[in-house]
């Protein structure tokens, strides 16, 4: 992303509004980096790692979708 780390998007999501950041999954090709992966526990968020195919996209945006839902649901009770 030009001009924009994915920490800081992910900082100006959580910002915006409750609810948002939790509907986003990480994708990078640095999970080898200790930086990356205890920012990735640290904020529990789902990844995926490149390089990825069209199965483990499909997959992982299922994964953030359903627990987007399912999160919902639950604000409302």
């Amino acid at each position: 992303m030009p001009g924009m780390s994915g920490r800081e998007l992910y900082a100006r999501l959580n910002q915006a509004g409750p609810g948002i950041a939790g509907r986003v999954a990480v994708i990078t090709g640095d999970t080898s980096d200790a930086g990356t992966r205890a920012f990735l526990r640290e904020h529990n968020l789902p990844f995926i790692a490149k390089p990825f195919g069209r199965e483990q996209l499909l997959e992982k945006v299922n994964e953030v979708l359903g627990s987007s839902q399912n999160s919902d649901i639950n604000d409302k009770q």
